[in-house]
């Protein structure tokens, strides 16, 4: 098995994010400045310009599942001539072969072509890889992110290993520059097959950074959306049939290169050629594990960000309507 790449420092890590006041967060008020600024009022003024993805520890890159799938099992070894994209597009053929799937895609009339990318949303939220990565309009749903089932190691004082980070781009200036675009940016009003986007990205570029984005509360980069999180589609493309996708006010990055991971993607060099963005380094939060289960409460208490929200069953939702209807009859 071959090792995924991580980062060793948090110094060698600072070299790939923007530069900010919070890069490294240590204290209680360190940790409430940084909350209040960003989670408490930054959220009420800009509901969807901004987008955080949160990960329980510093010295991981942001790979997709599908990457790491890949890197760490050699899979380009296993067959000749099978690359990457065709391992995306065989997990797609068989999610599209499934019984299940095949019924829900039927009756609410979605065409061949149309399943593929709602399907990857699937198979990203229930387990199997895919090259997308889940982040959220809500920086209090990242940081649960980051926080949950963290453990302290003790041995590691302030290296890398003691930090959880949550991320943060600025997606509007972004798609007002028309270089973080969304699936209907590029397809229009028809969602393509994968099969469409063999080519998107080239490999053989190391500048190449082609990459987009899957959103069902957005619809192209012209329009300046205000107020609550809302779908915006007739035909959805993440949250059809997806219970976690709504309360964690998600969106996907899509990824179609086979190792770079999506931060490498925002410091290439420019050429004039190529399928190239200019996406400039975003920011990053890297917060003390010490502070964990504090930030833990304050998200909980003041955002009501929990694990019963993030990860909803019904059957304990509807346990617990009922109880609160029979607590209340005898009263």
């Amino acid at each position: 098995m071959a090792d995924i790449p991580i980062y060793k420092t948090l110094e060698e890590k600072s070299k790939l994010f923007e530069k900010n006041d919070f890069f490294v967060i240590d204290t209680k008020a360190q940790l409430d400045y940084w909350f209040e600024f960003y989670s408490s009022n930054f959220k009420k003024e800009h509901s969807v310009d901004f987008i955080f993805r949160g990960m329980s520890d510093a010295k991981y890159k942001l790979f997709t599942s599908a990457q790491r799938f890949w890197i760490t099992d050699n899979m380009e070894q296993w067959k000749p001539n099978y690359e990457y994209k065709d391992f995306i597009e065989d997990l797609v053929s068989k999610a599209k072969a499934n019984p299940l799937l095949r019924k829900i895609f039927d009756l609410y009339g979605y065409s061949n072509s149309e399943r593929d990318f709602p399907l990857l949303s699937l198979l990203q939220h229930y387990g199997a890889p895919s090259p997308v990565l889940d982040w959220s309009y809500n920086i209090n749903c990242a940081a649960f992110f980051a926080i949950d089932g963290v453990k302290r190691n003790l041995s590691a004082g302030n290296s890398i290993e003691n930090y959880v980070s949550v991320y943060s781009i600025h997606k509007k200036k972004l798609h007002q520059k028309k270089e973080l675009l969304s699936l209907l940016d590029i397809a229009g009003e028809i969602y393509p097959s994968i099969t469409e986007f063999k080519n998107f990205g080239d490999e053989g570029n190391p500048n190449s950074n082609s990459l987009f984005i899957l959103s069902d509360f957005e619809t192209t980069t012209q329009i300046d959306y205000r107020g609550p999180l809302r779908v915006k589609t007739t035909k959805p493309v993440t949250s059809l049939y997806n219970q976690n996708i709504i309360p964690q006010e998600g969106l996907l990055m899509y990824n179609p290169f086979k190792d770079r991971p999506i931060e490498n993607l925002f410091n290439v060099k420019m050429y004039s050629h190529g399928q190239n963005l200019h996406l400039e380094p975003f920011k990053c939060f890297n917060i003390h594990k010490d502070l964990s289960e504090y930030l833990r409460r304050l998200i909980s208490t003041k955002h009501k960000i929990k694990k019963s929200l993030i990860y909803p069953h019904l059957y304990d939702d509807s346990k617990e309507i009922k109880e609160a209807v029979m607590n209340g009859i005898i009263r």
